[in-house]
């Protein structure tokens, strides 16, 4: 039965998130190599730092270096125990391990009900390297900007995972999470808000480039069984103006006066999830809301020194838009060190808009009054549907090595409609396959390892996409808005490292 306290320290956790205000790297190819080696099927079960992206709800399970040491107390019953440092393993046990063979899920698999004693903090940086190649072929001229051409989307994340009950013991796991994903580039973020009629991938390139913030916390409501979460994820919004005076009238170049005012701060969307487990069974469900960066207005004078005519300009900016997700995970425990996970996502692309001033100048309506009054989207994108499916197993070697391998393979339609009018925003529908390998590292005790105190968990996959090919052609085609058609693939490489803080 849940406690009554536990139920009101989980209302005291909602309500703080309550005033929360309603493509990237992680949407497009994953946001931890663990969790993309199964096709990003994991929100039925995944539980760590990423689960702060996939559903927070994974926070309030038993993360794998927690299973580890729960399994490494519940067999420690050597008598030189309470010599040993908190961190550093005892020998007998490494070896113990080592002969086992555990492989990650399986201490929890076969002791769901043993916990460890001290509180695991955990830190994962990851790396991804991908390279979008996309063959893009103009019929008789070529309008092609740099956007679609030599795209890098490679990126960096670091998570932390903090457990709660190092502090306060609430009975059952608590657990806070931050993740942060930003470009390999070394852009902190690339605004391009561009016209509709630039060519412009959705979901390759300038669209990604941006950073990701999640953070969540998870809370075990029935133990080993219930666990719910909630997260945020953060963008900016804010207003801004530019003043520019003594403007020279003069076909030569000019360094007027300038001012420049911009106010940012967070826009932060809230997420939430649920995690079932009951035995073989996995079942979770997350909802995520769209993010997007906005700064209206962005108002700009310019003021000359002939006659000291006054230019007024209206801008505004939305860019960087993610769709609002949501997400139902089932998994099944097969074997003891088989998994398979189906995921099915509901991408709510029909909610994507331009920019105020786009929506007024490339507006279907002819009125002014109702172009400024009647807001009517310009480009209506589609809703879309995304399944993965997801394969992990256990390896119980002759050699006891802890590996852990993984595969998957999902396909994901584009949001993007056939545009046969001058709108040009491009996407394929893709079919991806990855390959995963979980690796850990237990300290042996030898003097070349003597000071790595804790685990290490290597995480690595290779992903492989490919883009649909795809032809578009126009009714009035002309030398800006030619005919074309598009295709290609794209390459990722991702590795982790997770360790006990």
């Amino acid at each position: 039965m849940i406690k009554k306290i536990n139920i009101i320290y989980l209302l005291i956790i909602f309500i703080s998130f309550s005033t929360l205000k309603a493509g990237n790297y992680f949407d497009v190819y994953g946001a931890h190599p663990r969790s993309n080696g199964m096709a990003n099927a994991v929100s039925s079960f995944i539980n760590d730092v990423s689960a702060t992206f996939y559903n927070p709800a994974g926070l309030g399970m038993p993360s794998r270096l927690e299973s580890y040491y729960s399994f490494l107390e519940k067999n420690d019953n050597t008598d030189d125990k309470k010599d040993e440092s908190k961190d550093q393993l005892p020998e007998q046990l490494i070896g113990k391990l080592k002969y086992l063979g555990m492989a990650f899920a399986t201490p929890l698999k076969q002791y769901p009900k043993i916990r460890s004693q001290t509180p695991i903090h955990e830190l994962t940086f990851s790396g991804n390297y991908a390279k979008p190649v996309n063959h893009v072929k103009f019929d008789l001229y070529d309008p092609a900007s740099p956007d679609l051409k030599k795209i890098h989307d490679s990126y960096v994340a670091l998570g932390l995972s903090l457990n709660i009950n190092s502090f306060f013991d609430f009975e059952r796991i608590v657990r806070f999470g931050l993740y942060v994903g930003l470009p390999a580039s070394g852009n902190l973020a690339l605004i391009n808000d561009v016209n509709p009629t630039s060519h412009r991938f959705l979901q390759n390139g300038v669209s990604n480039e941006r950073p990701i913030i999640h953070a969540g916390i998870g809370v075990e409501i029935w133990k080993d069984h219930l666990s719910l979460g909630i997260g945020a994820q953060a963008m900016l919004k804010g207003k801004g103006a530019i003043l520019m005076k003594d403007v020279d009238i003069t076909p030569e170049p000019t360094t007027p006066n300038a001012q420049a005012i911009l106010e940012l701060k967070p826009l932060i969307m809230p997420q939430y999830g649920l995690m079932f487990h009951y035995g073989r069974i996995m079942l979770g469900v997350n909802y995520r809301r769209e993010t997007y960066a906005h700064v209206d207005p962005l108002g700009a004078q310019a003021q000359t020194t002939i006659l000291a005519i006054q230019f007024d300009f209206d801008m505004a900016l939305l860019d960087l838009y993610s769709p609002r997700t949501l997400t139902w995970g089932l998994g099944y425990q097969i074997l003891d060190n088989l998994k398979i996970s189906l995921d099915v996502s509901r991408e709510y692309w029909g909610l994507f808009r331009h920019s105020r001033t786009k929506e007024y100048v490339y507006s279907p309506i002819e009125d002014n009054f109702l172009k400024k009054n009647i807001r009517v989207p310009i480009v209506q994108f589609n809703d879309v549907n995304v399944v993965r499916l997801g394969f992990e197993w256990d390896w119980d070697n002759p050699w006891k090595i802890p590996l852990t391998f993984r595969a998957g393979i999902g396909k994901k339609p584009t949001p993007v409609p056939n545009f046969y009018n001058e709108y040009n925003w491009m996407d394929n529908d893709r079919n991806i396959f990855t390959l995963g390998l979980s690796y850990i590292y237990l300290p042996s005790g030898s003097s070349f390892t003597k000071r790595i105190k804790s685990p290490i968990i290597i995480d690595f996959v290779i992903e492989n996409q490919q883009f649909k090919n795809r032809r578009v052609d126009k009714i009035n085609p002309t030398e800006k808005n030619p005919n074309y058609s598009y295709g290609g693939y794209s390459w990722n490489a991702g590795l982790s490292i997770t360790i006990k803080l």
